[in-house]
């Protein structure tokens, strides 16, 4: 698959200039829903696309939308029908971002021509974006049932995060690199839920509904607690560094499991000192301090999303 390159458009117009397009764009009777759309193409802020140079060969393109992918009766899609639904929607952005700029390098005659290929653009990206939506919603309600399990938050709340976070999914996706894009889709749904098993938790706590604390046991209730989570949390730190979840280097994980006395075996090891661990890697004391602070900024991201995940 050719390599792509991410664009980013940006509205760059003067106000004498959006009230020209405005009062031309009122000008040609489109129904309402179509003004809006249009009106919402051109004067949105900012957008972005995934460009490949065969964009720029006409025999390339007009095969390539000239494919018709149809879903099954599953609404499953294979590997190469998924990679071209996505060049072809990434392609059509593309086609919008150039009619864009044409429509406000000028306000010529083409006016109305460009504004009519500018909707028949955006209505197909929109169309092959719903068939990669219907091929992949499943996605959510997997995560939801099989993942993990969430409480205190509403349901229709988490289908709705999940749902907002697989469009962004689709939009943000570079297929390019030659990846899945459920396992992309899968990272972004986990990380929509995070944030709103965050917002929920974060409500309960300035808003409390009740306290079910005993004061006579609260001191022991509190160690008990507090023991339990340092042991948690060590078992989590340990699954992190095995699985590399939070992408750390391999120096980055090494300088860790040193300083740390973390080990995937049951015995642990003894903690040691910046000078020690450098001594071991032949770096200096101060940058074994540089690498720590950097892994331990992943690791606190990383724990921050498991413990959301692990939330009972």
């Amino acid at each position: 698959m050719e390599t792509t390159k991410m664009k980013v458009g940006c509205l760059k117009c003067g106000p004498k200039k959006l009230e020209e397009i405005t009062k031309k764009i009122k000008s040609l009777l489109l129904p309402e829903c179509d003004l809006i759309l249009v009106q919402k193409i051109l004067f949105l802020h900012k957008f972005r696309y995934f460009f490949c140079v065969l964009f720029n060969k006409p025999s390339y393109t007009s095969e390539l939308m000239n494919t018709t992918i149809v879903l099954n009766d599953e609404n499953v899609l294979d590997p190469d029908d998924e990679a071209t639904l996505f060049i072809q929607m990434n392609f059509a952005k593309h086609m919008i971002a150039q009619l864009r700029s044409k429509i406000f390098r000028r306000t010529n005659d083409s006016f109305e021509g460009s504004v009519s290929e500018l909707l028949e653009w955006k209505k197909k990206q929109l169309v092959l974006k719903e068939k990669i939506t219907r091929a992949n919603i499943g996605l959510v309600f997997s995560m939801m049932h099989k993942k993990v399990t969430y409480h205190g938050v509403d349901f229709d709340d988490m289908i709705s995060e999940g749902c907002d976070s697989l469009l962004r999914a689709i939009d943000n996706f570079d297929y390019g690199l030659g990846f899945k894009f459920s396992t992309y889709a899968c990272n972004a749904i986990l990380r929509g839920f995070c944030r709103v098993s965050k917002k929920a938790r974060l409500y309960k706590e300035r808003f409390p509904v009740s306290s079910n604390v005993i004061p006579e046991k609260e001191d022991k209730s509190i160690q008990e607690q507090r023991d339990i989570e340092q042991t948690g949390l060590v078992d989590i730190v340990t699954y992190i560094l095995s699985g590399n979840i939070a992408v750390l280097s391999e120096i980055e994980e090494r300088v860790i499991r040193l300083r740390f006395g973390i080990d995937d075996s049951k015995n642990p090891q003894n903690p040691q000192k910046l000078r020690e661990v450098g001594e071991k890697l032949g770096l200096t004391k101060e940058r074994i301090r540089q690498i720590q602070n950097s892994a331990l900024i992943k690791l606190r991201e990383a724990i921050k999303e498991r413990l959301f995940l692990m939330e009972v």
